[in-house]
């Protein structure tokens, strides 16, 4: 009888993390939506959800971000999507390593690009973030793809964008070699497809210096706060502020910053500690929803512990509660 009551209760000791998961990923799927979001996929590991597929523009991916907020069991989540058509494919060179996302026609398509990716780059510097969307395509578009890997390589940090037979394509830094191997690409596809540079938002020869740089001057003219006692970034300039941010981030791609909140002396610092992290978490937020990589930012929340101003006044206060950008020099 003992025995039987032991083999009972571990039966259901082993259940219960895949019920709270199935619980999980079904609450995921109620709040994002069948028809709202039909071209994002969830995946789930225990309590942490990743999505993958592709959203309209920053304003669908703050509606998926706040559909995914409002599931209380999610421990947390990683945004996997890339903006744009739901047929695109994107290849974003980011320097160490071949992140492909967007979505993918089939699985043995998505395995062949995979390890194709994997042969250009080296086996442990591809990321394969594809959603699996059912959609025809032309024989020959797995090859092209393929050669658009090998340019990607050449070309170094780049995004390479795909869609049906148009290309667009956003170079790191503009250097006689990028222009030669984009020509010589334009020259080796077949006529139908259309090549488009994006040379307003080719990135500038920054270092990791120059960046830092920049974004320092652009919180130094305009500082990121936030309401007294608030984790929401919902100040205008603030907005603002970080946005200019984000549009530096894309010019050093190989650059990872670490995101410090800070909040006044207000209430206990237990408290402070909590909301100067979610304060930091809010502008990461706003990062990634803006295209930044998640993998180049992490967050930390220092309290009331470093202030640059006297709190003893509102305007000193108000200083206080600020964001601080710090470059993060070893790999995350």
């Amino acid at each position: 009888m003992c025995v039987m009551f032991a083999l009972v209760v571990c039966i259901a000791i082993l259940r219960e993390p895949a019920r709270i998961q199935r619980d999980v990923l079904d609450s995921t799927e109620r709040a994002i939506g069948e028809n709202d979001f039909r071209m994002v996929r969830t995946s789930i590991s225990g309590r942490d959800v990743t999505v993958r597929g592709s959203v309209l523009d920053v304003e669908d991916r703050q509606k998926l971000h706040a559909r995914l907020d409002s599931v209380v069991a999610i421990r947390k989540f990683s945004d996997r999507t890339v903006m744009g058509e739901e047929r695109s494919l994107q290849l974003r060179n980011l320097g160490r390593r071949l992140v492909l996302t967007g979505v993918a026609p089939d699985e043995r398509t998505q395995g062949i690009l995979t390890e194709y990716a994997k042969q250009v780059f080296g086996r442990f510097r591809v990321s394969d973030e594809t959603a699996l969307i059912e959609r025809d395509i032309d024989l020959g578009w797995p090859n092209t793809v393929r050669y658009l890997i090998e340019v990607s390589k050449e070309l170094g940090p780049s995004e390479i964008t795909v869609v049906d037979t148009d290309i667009k394509i956003v170079p790191g830094v503009t250097s006689r070699s990028t222009t030669s191997a984009i020509a010589t690409m334009r020259q080796t596809l077949h006529s139908s497809y259309t090549v488009v540079v994006d040379t307003m938002s080719t990135a500038s020869d920054l270092s990791e210096e120059q960046c830092l740089n920049q974004v320092l001057k652009i919180v130094g003219e305009q500082r990121i706060e936030f309401s007294s006692g608030s984790a929401t970034l919902d100040i205008p300039n603030s907005i603002r502020s970080v946005d200019a941010v984000s549009a530096t981030l894309r010019r050093c791609p190989q650059s990872s910053f670490e995101v410090v909140g800070h909040t006044d002396s207000s209430g206990n610092e237990e408290s402070n500690q909590v909301l100067s992290r979610q304060r930091a978490e809010s502008v990461v937020s706003r990062l990634v929803s803006n295209g930044i990589d998640s993998d180049r930012l992490r967050s930390r929340g220092l309290g009331s512990a470093d202030p640059v101003a006297d709190n003893d006044t509102a305007d000193g206060k108000a200083e206080n509660r600020r964001i601080e950008f710090k470059l993060v020099i070893d790999e995350l």
